[in-house]
């Protein structure tokens, strides 16, 4: 039986699942939700498949019945209406891919609406978290008791090193910059503000950028135990002294376009981990040049998701409820993404 899969949300993200999604003959139809006509009929020109189709709907005042033909959703909605979406798909009794910035907070009765459903519900199963908590999980059964993680992820160009590509929704990147950072040190959890801890790294065939605390680690602290914990956010040097120019002029709103469109990126994620038996240390590198389809961050993000709506159609993941991604990471299913981050090209070594 082949899969009928709704995405809402027609934005970079939503855009990239389907792309490769057009690819997998286990699903028959794709169906993009979005409020933006002008902005769906753009993908549907793009992707140019009978396979896909669009549909015009204000999210946040839809009703379960519009999702009574799909099995699958892929909530790809922007961090302002992410929550609206993950309710309509979970209270439809819909299997649920969350690509969006949900808040913790609402986990526990976002949890409750896919146990009661009898359905799977994959949050924050993006780059970070996402990706990076399933390889936390996987060295966290490899490793033992863990000692320390640190994680670094972000956006460059190899050509302008001087230059951030907007590879993602400004909105949620822009809140990102603003909002204060937990991390765990020596045991305990602290609040950083923005930016704090800032330091330069190297890293061969990259170069240098700038690294400084954000919030990233999501439910890590919850669910791995490490009296060392940190996330950092990757940006090219001088990042944070221009970021914090246009916030004190009040001119944010013209972050996205600050600088050149359309140039080559890469987007960098670094996973260090120390354990009982050993450290390790993963790369993982996702490549853009100018004028491809889909962005470095586009491929990294999309290709999660479509993996684990594999391994779900293929019976790898049968537990209902809540399903994190460092849960999947113990459970073995890190060889398989790689399989597929590989397959598109992403380079990952582990050291």
């Amino acid at each position: 039986m082949k899969a009928r899969v709704a995405i809402f949300g027609s934005g970079s993200i939503g855009s990239a699942i389907a792309e490769y999604l057009l690819k997998d003959r286990a699903v028959s139809e794709i169906v993009l939700f979005g409020q933006d006509k002008k902005d769906l009929g753009k993908v549907l020109r793009q992707l140019s498949s009978k396979k896909v189709r669009a549909v015009v709907c204000d999210i946040t005042k839809a009703k379960t019945s519009l999702l009574a033909p799909y099995d699958i959703v892929f909530n790809a909605l922007p961090g302002s209406v992410a929550l609206a979406g993950a309710e309509l798909a979970l209270a439809a009794q819909k299997n649920l891919i969350d690509v969006s910035d949900l808040d913790f907070a609402e986990y526990k009765h976002l949890k409750k609406k896919a146990v009661n459903g009898g359905v799977i519900f994959v949050p924050e199963c993006g780059v970070s978290p996402g990706l990076t908590n399933l390889i936390v999980g996987a060295e966290s059964e490899r490793l033992g008791k863990l000692s320390r993680i640190e994680i670094r992820a972000g956006t460059l160009s190899p050509s302008h090193p001087f230059v951030f590509p907007v590879t993602w929704n400004p909105e949620d990147l822009i809140a990102g910059h603003l909002a204060p950072a937990l991390a765990i040190v020596s045991g305990r959890k602290r609040a950083f503000q923005p930016f704090s801890r800032y330091q330069r790294e190297f890293v061969k065939g990259v170069g240098e950028f700038e690294t400084y605390v954000e919030e990233g680690l999501s439910t890590l602290p919850q669910t791995v135990s490490a009296p060392n914990m940190t996330y950092r956010v990757i940006r090219p040097i001088g990042f944070m002294h221009f970021f914090l120019f246009l916030k004190n002029h009040g001119m944010l709103d013209d972050f996205a376009t600050a600088g050149p469109q359309g140039i080559d990126n890469l987007t960098l994620i670094i996973v260090d981990v120390s354990g009982r038996k050993g450290t390790a240390s993963w790369i993982v590198q996702s490549r853009s040049s100018k004028g491809e389809t889909l962005n470095s961050m586009q491929k990294l993000t999309a290709l999660l998701p479509v993996a684990v709506l594999q391994m779900i159609l293929s019976g790898k993941i049968q537990k209902t409820g809540m399903v994190l991604t460092e849960e999947l990471g113990r459970e073995g299913a890190l060889p398989f993404v790689l399989k597929v981050l590989r397959a598109h090209g992403l380079s990952v070594r582990r050291h």
